[in-house]
């Protein structure tokens, strides 16, 4: 899910339904410059850190 957030220049909506109600719901992500530096920061960080907890034998 990160990696798809984290493309530039690519609108993301968010599609879910209430089948009690029949609702449809629709929400467009807006995302500031700001995002993308966290976004990239867990990206990088994300596997080391896998890598560490299956060298260590905690996954």
């Amino acid at each position: 899910m990160v990696d798809i957030l984290a493309v530039k220049d690519v609108e993301v909506y968010i599609i879910g339904a209430d089948d009690r109600s029949n609702v449809i719901y629709g929400y467009k992500v807006n995302r500031i410059d700001k995002f993308f530096e966290v976004a990239k920061g867990y990206i990088d960080s994300l596997i080391p850190d896998l890598f560490n907890k299956v060298r260590k034998y905690e996954i």
